[in-house]
């Protein structure tokens, strides 16, 4: 099959460097809004039809290396130096035909350039560039003088070659040798269109435009699919089904004509009275002429009701119209290609939110078929050639993301870089061996719906009592994360620590809350006479070492309950990753759990823990704390808002809410903790 391997974008708006691989089916691309999803859509169509690019299309950063060619170009450089820095939109291709027969060749050939026989793969480069010899054109600016200062002179100088870049600027094919990249040549840009059969399934449908001329959005694709069906090289089902609708208007033409012109006669008068020379009695004759594409053009879907009254296209759910759009143009983009297979390489058809409307057990159905619906269309149409498709999905919806393939995701993140933003595409097929326990995540994920791939920031708690209480925590201790997408998952203390590679890995400023888990290790005999380490739960005070998986991992495998309870604050994080759990109250009493540690926060509460200390404290919060059923806790906590938070959940909490990803949050930890250190 030969295939889309990898793509590269260049200077197209987030995308300053920004390469991608394909799956040989789907792909599927999730991230944050304004991450760049979009443009890699985007800069496809531009240039499969052949569309001029703006000024604004070119990234932020590219920006600069205008002003500096019309420097060099001002000094007097030679046009090959000027033209070297000018910046181009560029999409690079990189096609793989590795388990491709020999005759499946023949529509790559124009783009197979290299002598090597080992090598099965081919380069080509589409680019937006100045055209040859039109630097001086280009730059004959007649700048007004506007100002002294620089930044005056570049906003004069970026307003003028607005319209030198949508005049002079053109696109090139250039096919690039993999094996030697100065052997290139020049294609025209038909044959790579021919080559790439490009389909795009766009955001906006239409579909939910509900006026009183109803837009037929699903008619029109009939329309299409019949106008292929009717092909020459179509097959002969289709053709038989297309024979037979025409028979059909044919005889509707045939009754028209004959009865229409009976009723003319009628209607009006014999025309000899105007004394027509050499002409008698000369009648009007009426000849309509039918054909079912202009019919197909004119028809809109409807449903079938009750009564003999059926109902429009419109009548129908969003989501059923959604999912049937999408349907009848893959089956239209299918057909298409097998009209052109004697010339088309791959198919590549972009799909844009097709979760619009729909529930999320039907935008998980689809992404699962969406993998299969190549074979369901040959088996349908009784057709023995593979459909070259790939698929490149872009969603926002973790139902979605999460059916797919792990492998198959590609995660877009922009990250300012000096003063500007920038894509950075994460691919877990390649990157996949950072992450621990792919089975385990990408379970999780699709049985909780996790939204990790859309979300801001990240809270890892330990179970149903501070799911429950966390959003009120969040409104008394750090409100700033309301404004936020936060992602929580309740992960508890012995998986938190399988997310950390993904989540680092995704680079998401991330919160994990988890619980001390003390205990205290004791040797036993066993009856083989040997001895072995046992641990059982104890109070903070009397313990000696920590359960907890997630924090012995995090501080990579210390787990003396010690040396735990000393880490200071900004020992508890790493990178994008804090860690938080039970600390000292106001009271100097450890709990082990949040609802201990919530009980020491709001002793004054407990009536019956009055006059206790120490150990006797400890026993008996513990003993309270035990007998506490966390979700009935939790609930009754709801409407009462006079309580306070652990300390350890504020303290986590206002990190998180500081924006901890950024240098100056940095800078300021690191001055908190020198100041620290010098007041101790």
């Amino acid at each position: 099959m030969i295939k889309i391997k990898e793509i590269r974008v260049e200077n197209f708006r987030l995308l300053q460097k920004a390469s991608m691989s394909l799956e040989d089916d789907v792909t599927v691309i999730v991230g944050r809004n304004n991450s760049g999803k979009t443009s890699v859509t985007e800069v496809f169509t531009r240039f499969m039809e052949k569309s001029k690019f703006r000024l604004e299309d070119f990234s932020l950063e590219s920006h600069d290396y205008f002003w500096h060619a019309y420097g060099i170009f001002l000094a007097g450089q030679p046009e090959k130096d000027v033209r070297d820095i000018l910046p181009e939109v560029s999409l690079e291709l990189t096609i793989d035909y590795s388990g491709s027969e020999d005759d499946d060749l023949s529509a790559l050939s124009e783009f197979i350039i290299d002598l090597d026989p080992t090598c099965f793969t081919a380069t080509v480069k589409i680019s937006y560039r100045l055209s040859d010899g039109a630097i001086k054109d280009f730059f004959n600016l007649k700048l007004v003088e506007v100002a002294d200062d620089e930044a005056s002179q570049k906003n004069h100088f970026f307003k003028k070659i607005k319209d030198p870049i949508l005049k002079l600027y053109t696109t090139e094919v250039l096919v690039v040798d993999p094996t030697n990249p100065g052997n290139t040549k020049k294609v025209d840009l038909h044959k790579l269109t021919s080559f790439l059969n490009l389909g795009l399934i766009s955001a906006q449908r239409g579909l939910d435009d509900e006026t009183v001329k109803d837009k037929a959005v699903l008619g029109k694709i009939i329309n299409s699919l019949f106008g292929n069906a009717s092909s020459d090289t179509s097959s002969d089902d289709g053709q038989k089904i297309v024979q037979a609708l025409t028979d059909a208007v044919g005889g509707v033409q045939q009754d028209i004509n004959n009865n229409f012109n009976k009723h003319l006669d009628k209607l009006i008068p014999t025309l000899n009275l105007f004394g027509y020379q050499g002409i008698k009695d000369p009648k009007i004759q009426t000849e309509t002429e039918l054909d079912v594409l202009s019919l197909l053009d004119k028809t809109t879907i409807h449903y079938s009701g009750e009564n003999g009254i059926n109902l429009p296209e419109s009548f129908n759910g969003l989501g059923s119209r959604n999912i049937i759009f999408i349907i009848l143009k893959l089956l239209d983009f299918y057909q298409n290609y097998r009209l052109n297979s004697g010339t088309t390489g791959v198919q590549v058809i972009f799909i844009e939110e097709p979760e619009a409307h729909l529930h999320p057990q039907r935008q998980e159905v689809f992404i699962k078929q969406l993998m299969t619906i190549s074979d369901t269309f040959a088996k349908a149409y009784k057709h023995d050639e593979v459909w070259r498709v790939q698929f490149v999905v872009t969603t926002h919806s973790s139902h979605v993301a999460n059916r797919a393939p792990f492998k198959s995701v590609r995660y877009f993140l922009s990250k300012p870089r000096k003063h500007f933003l920038r894509t950075v595409i994460k691919d877990l097929r390649k990157d996949l061996d950072v992450i621990i326990d792919e089975n385990f995540l990408h379970k999780y994920m699709t049985l909780t719906g996790c939204n990790l791939f859309f979300a801001d920031k990240v809270l890892l708690i330990e179970g149903q009592a501070e799911r429950l209480l966390m959003p009120v925590m969040i409104d008394s201790v750090a409100p700033g994360l309301n404004s936020q997408h936060i992602a929580m998952l309740e992960v508890g203390g012995s998986h938190a620590h399988t997310f950390i590679p993904l989540i680092d890995f995704l680079e998401l400023p991330t919160l994990i809350i988890t619980d001390l888990d003390s205990c205290i290790k004791s040797e036993k005999p066993t009856k083989a006479g040997k001895t072995t380490t046992v641990s059982s739960a104890e109070i903070v005070s009397k313990s000696t070492h920590t359960t907890n998986p997630t924090i012995k991992s995090f501080f990579n495998g210390e787990a003396d309950i010690k040396k735990i309870l000393e880490k200071r604050s900004y020992q508890k994080s790493k990178g994008n990753i804090r860690i938080a759990y039970q600390v000292s109250e106001c009271n100097g009493l450890v709990g082990r759990s949040f609802e201990e540690a919530y009980i020491y926060a709001n002793l004054g509460d407990y009536s019956e823990l009055e006059g206790l200390s120490g150990e006797g404290l400890e026993n008996e919060v513990r003993e309270k704390s035990a007998k506490m059923k966390k979700t009935n806790f939790a609930l009754s906590k709801l409407d009462d808002s006079i309580w306070k938070e652990p300390f350890y959940i504020k303290e986590g909490l206002k990190w998180l809410e500081e924006d901890p990803w950024t240098e100056l949050a940095v800078v300021f930890r690191l001055i908190a903790h020198k100041k620290t250190e010098k007041d101790a």
